[in-house]
């Protein structure tokens, strides 16, 4: 099983993003409803990981001395890399578009997701 977290677009949005920790990219996206299934199906599901995700926008823990969850509501970016074009690297995603980026991602559209992110400076 992959490393994974789950996100939560925004808190007044019904949608969640199964994160891959191993590929920095977005493995599904959908209602909660859809998403607790699909972890189910991976043998990865926690209302835990939900309450965190519900909570604070993102089942990651805060890291020792952090007051920010990584890919949390106070997380600005998110590192992205798998699923864009060859040679491109590691980038930023604005975490407002992680929902449209996370669609992209699992429609295919490498070009729309380069667009949407920002190189590292």
């Amino acid at each position: 099983m992959v490393a994974s977290h789950l996100i939560k677009v925004a808190p007044d949005r019904d949608s969640y993003v199964i994160w891959s920790v191993t590929d920095a990219g977005p493995e599904w996206i959908g209602t909660r409803a859809e998403t607790e299934i699909e972890l189910k199906e991976r043998g990865d599901y926690s209302e835990d990981r939900f309450a965190r995700a519900n909570e604070t926008g993102s089942s990651a823990r805060r890291m020792q001395g952090s007051e920010v969850v990584p890919y949390g509501w106070d997380d600005a970016f998110i590192t992205v890399g798998e699923g864009l074009p060859s040679g491109t690297g590691l980038r930023r995603l604005p975490r407002e578009a992680l929902e449209e980026y996370a669609l992209a991602a699992v429609e295919g559209r490498e070009d729309d997701m380069l667009a949407m992110t920002l190189p590292y400076e």
